[in-house]
């Protein structure tokens, strides 16, 4: 039995306008969670990419929107 843990380290928008949250939801093609869910926008950072690359990349892939600024709020 293949006990193996697979670690990625991820970056997600949170992107408001006025009082809303935009979300992004997943495909049938969506490889590790559950089709269907909500989200947000973002995902995985690629080897020798930046987080704020990485979001930047994520977030024009899912949405079509270019990113035009950001801040860390969390990181463990």
């Amino acid at each position: 039995m293949n006990t193996q843990v697979r670690t990625r380290i991820s970056a997600y928008a949170i992107a408001m306008e006025d009082d809303r949250l935009l979300l992004a939801r997943l495909s049938d093609a969506s490889p590790v969670f559950t089709p269907g869910l909500w989200h947000l926008p973002g995902g995985g950072i690629d080897p020798g990419e930046q987080p704020v690359e990485a979001l930047a990349r994520e977030l024009l892939e899912e949405t079509g929107l270019e990113l035009a600024g950001a801040r860390l709020l969390d990181a463990p």
